[in-house]
C-alpha cells in the first residue's frame, strides 16, 4: 500500500465525510483492498453490495463516501474499485494464474491426446504447432524504440519497423492498422509483457478476441481496456476478466467487420 497515503487529498475528504481521523480511514482502506486483492484480479466486477463494504470495513456510509472521492464505481453487485492497480501490486499473482492456465491446457490436450491415440489428431496437432508458433514469436526482439534521426516513426531507412504475427494479433483486438508505429509506451509494455504472452494458449487468445469484439452497452459493461499499451501490462487480468464476462452475460455474435481483411475474416462465433 502507498507509503503517503494518509496525506493523501482523497484520505482527508473521506476523513471529513466521515468524521473519521486520517488513521482510521487508512486502516479501513487497508481492510477493504487486502480483501480485493485476495478475491479479484484487479479491483473490477466485484460481486458485492455496498452494505457489504460498510460492514467489511465496520462503518456505515463508507462506501457511499469512497464513491464521492471516486474511489468506487459500478453498481451492486457488479463494483469496481478504479486505479487499484496503484495500491496493490499484481504481478506475482498473474504470474501464478497463468502457469495455472497453461497447466490446465496442457492435461487438457494430453486427455485429448489419450482419447484419440489410435487415430490421427488434427485438432491437437494444429494446437501445439500454434503454441510452439507465439513462443518462437515471443523469443524474436521487440521492435526499437522509434528514436536518434527518425521521422514520423520510419526507421533509418525509410521503412515502418516489422512487427511480429503475434504483435498484429494484439493490435487487432483495437483494430489497428498494421501499418500504424507502436509509440514507446506501448513498445515498452510489449518487452515487459511478451513473456507472459508467450504462455498464452489458444484457448486465451479465443476468449480474448471474443471478449474484444462484444458490444458494449450500459446493461452489459466490459469494462475493457481502452489502449493496447494497458492491454500488454494487464495481459493474464483482461483474460480472466473475459472469462467472467461471458460466464455473466453468455457469449454474442462477432461484430461483423471485426475480423475484416485479417486471416480471420469469416470466423463464426462458436466460444
Amino acid at each position: 500500500m502507498r507509503c503517503d497515503l494518509s496525506t493523501a487529498p482523497k484520505v482527508v475528504h473521506l476523513s471529513s465525510l466521515l468524521s473519521q481521523d486520517r488513521f482510521a480511514i487508512v486502516g479501513r482502506l487497508h481492510t477493504l483492498w487486502s480483501w480485493a486483492d485476495q478475491h479479484s484480479v484487479d479491483g473490477n466486477a466485484m460481486t458485492v453490495t455496498e452494505s457489504f463494504i460498510d460492514e467489511l470495513v465496520n462503518s456505515p456510509g463508507f462506501a457511499c463516501a469512497l464513491r464521492k472521492v471516486g474511489w468506487l464505481e459500478g453498481r451492486e453487485n457488479l463494483l469496481s474499485l478504479p486505479r487499484f492497480a496503484e495500491h496493490n501490486g499484481q504481478t506475482a499473482k498473474q504470474r501464478a494464474l497463468t502457469a495455472s492456465r497453461v497447466a490446465t491446457y496442457k492435461v487438457r490436450r494430453q486427455e485429448r491426446s489419450n482419447g484419440l491415440a489410435n487415430a490421427p489428431s488434427v485438432t491437437t496437432a494444429l494446437a501445439t504447432e500454434e503454441k510452439e508458433k507465439i513462443r518462437e514469436e515471443a523469443e524474436k526482439p521487440p521492435i526499437v524504440p522509434l528514436s536518434g534521426g527518425r521521422v514520423n516513426g520510419l526507421g533509418a531507412n525509410g521503412h515502418l519497423p516489422v512487427k511480429t504475427d503475434l504483435q498484429k494479433r494484439a493490435e487487432r483486438l483495437f483494430r489497428r492498422r498494421e501499418a500504424t508505429p507502436w509509440d514507446k509506451a506501448t513498445q515498452k509494455a510489449w518487452a515487459t509483457s511478451q513473456a507472459t504472452i508467450a504462455e498464452a494458449t489458444p484457448e486465451d487468445w479465443e476468449i480474448l478476441e471474443w471478449y474484444y469484439a462484444q458490444p458494449e452497452s450500459q446493461d452489459r459493461p466490459t469494462y475493457r481496456r481502452r489502449d493496447l499499451a494497458t492491454l500488454l501490462n494487464n495481459w493474464s487480468a483482461e483474460i480472466d476478466r473475459a472469462r467472467d464476462f461471458k460466464a455473466r452475460f453468455g457469449p454474442k455474435v462477432y461484430h461483423k467487420d471485426f475480423f475484416k481483411g485479417t486471416e480471420f475474416e469469416g470466423k463464426a462465433n462458436c466460444l
